[in-house]
């Protein structure tokens, strides 16, 4: 019966655990969503509807300029005018033309068409003021009547009719463009404020979720662990404490054997590392299991303590004896016979051998001929 009022405690903890995850997961899938979605609309306010606006304010007041400039031109009312004039339509014009041209060709929401007939009617005007910026290019030009007449005819017929509908579209695309770009920001508003509760009432759910589970492991698991976690303080502070075993077959009951085993473990392992320590690399040690980590790092410590043991006594043999090798070279570097018989009755004595010598390679002749000879022997 325990064993199954435990595994229905674990169960509850896991649903719970499970509800978070999953509101959580829902919740970043709506967040990124919303977040995308709130970077497409920003995007468009300060990539495309901004700019529309701008250009399109900026169209209105080119078109003003245009309009006064014209009636400059034919009246010879200011010399600059002509050179502002030139301006709007040689550079200006195109330019902004050419950006909102660029901006229209993302869109999809009908206005496109507005701003496209615009421009058509404003290249329409631009090209009646050539017309008439070249019937009167020169002074001799106003001189005849027929060529002004000519051009007041399409300034008056042409140009002007066509500026007043185009200020009349433009009445009408500017505040267009202007509710559209308001829509834009209050959707953008509204999505980040929503975002804003979401991510509240997702706070105040996993902290109603977590109380619960908290409140159920407290009254359900805390108090049988008190004395388990007293046993592994005991342990944390290097003492060996003497826990029986229990006939708990739920997770706690098993807690308590594991730790009773480990304590066993842990007396036989002090033992066999004390018996280490001392030198004793014969001292056997029986593993509780192929998994028993710390076991198998005792034997392999054992093993390294005395293939090291083994080495440092072969290196320290080897150093002295090189050590002495040098002593022999520097006391008879100067007397080779009395060199070369020292040095053999060293080797044969350090390296245990009953019988050696030493022989010498000589050359001499103009052939540089080569014999081994007899230099001392032991």
């Amino acid at each position: 019966m325990k064993l199954k009022i435990t595994d229905s405690i674990g169960k509850r903890i896991s649903m719970g655990y499970y509800i978070i995850i999953g509101i959580s997961v829902l919740a970043s899938a709506f967040s990124i969503i919303t977040f995308e979605n709130n970077r497409n609309r920003y995007e468009k306010i300060s990539d495309l509807y901004l700019p529309t606006v701008s250009d399109l304010k900026d169209l209105k007041g080119m078109l003003g300029d245009s309009k006064k400039l014209i009636n400059d031109w034919i009246y010879q009312l200011s010399k600059d005018s002509k050179e502002q004039l030139k301006t709007i339509t040689s550079k200006t014009y195109p330019t902004l033309k050419k950006n909102l041209a660029e901006l229209i060709a993302d869109r999809n929401d009908g206005s496109e068409k507005e701003i496209t007939e615009f421009l058509t009617n404003f290249d329409s005007v631009a090209t009646y003021e050539k017309q008439i910026m070249n019937l009167l290019s020169s002074t001799d030009d106003y001189a005849s009547d027929s060529i002004v007449d000519l051009a007041l005819g399409i300034h008056e017929g042409l140009v002007i009719p066509r500026i007043k509908q185009m200020e009349l579209m433009l009445d009408k695309i500017i505040p267009s463009q202007g509710d559209a770009l308001k829509i834009l920001e209050d959707q953008l508003k509204s999505s980040q404020l929503y975002l804003t509760f979401m991510m509240l009432a997702l706070i105040i759910l996993t902290l109603v979720i977590g109380i619960y589970a908290s409140r159920l492991s407290t009254t359900s698991i805390t108090e049988p662990l008190i004395s388990l976690k007293n046993s592994i303080l005991r342990l944390g502070q290097g003492e060996i404490p003497k826990i029986n075993t229990t006939d708990r077959t739920d997770e706690i009951g098993q807690m308590n054997n594991a730790i009773t085993s480990l304590t066993n473990s842990i007396k036989l392992k002090a033992e066999f590392a004390t018996e280490t320590g001392k030198g004793n690399y014969e001292n056997n040690f029986e593993l509780l299991s192929q998994k028993d980590v710390l076991g198998l790092a005792l034997l392999e410590m054992k093993e390294d303590l005395q293939n090291n043991a083994k080495a440092e006594s072969e290196r320290n043999w080897l150093n002295n004896g090189v050590t002495q090798i040098n002593d022999v070279l520097r006391k008879y570097q100067d007397r080779h016979s009395e060199l070369y018989q020292n040095l053999i009755n060293f080797l044969a004595r350090y390296l245990d051998s009953g019988v050696g010598c030493i022989y010498v390679l000589h050359y001499a002749g103009a052939q540089k001929s080569s014999r081994l000879i007899f230099e001392a022997g032991y």
